[in-house]
């Protein structure tokens, strides 16, 4: 699982993982689901404990099977990865 406290250099400066200044950022960090995916995929509600954007799971592409089998989904926030 990702720090989202990870101190990273960014523009010249030490900066948080989780104050970096944009959702891409952060999740190119694996902190959080891309913008895009977060707003063109179904969330499946109890899976997890995070939101998309904020999904300390992102960066782990693997998830987990819902649904009998029908959804493939992230197992920190329930985003739909199928």
């Amino acid at each position: 699982m990702m720090n989202p406290n990870e101190t990273i250099e960014y523009n010249g400066e030490e900066t948080m993982i989780k104050d970096l200044p944009s959702a891409l950022l952060r999740a190119e960090f694996g902190f959080g689901h891309f913008p895009y995916d977060v707003a063109n995929r179904e969330i499946h509600p109890g899976i997890g404990l995070y939101d998309p954007e904020t999904c300390l799971e992102a960066d782990n592409t693997q998830g987990v099977w819902i649904n009998f089998g029908e959804n493939l989904v992230c197992q920190g926030c329930g985003m739909d990865f199928t």
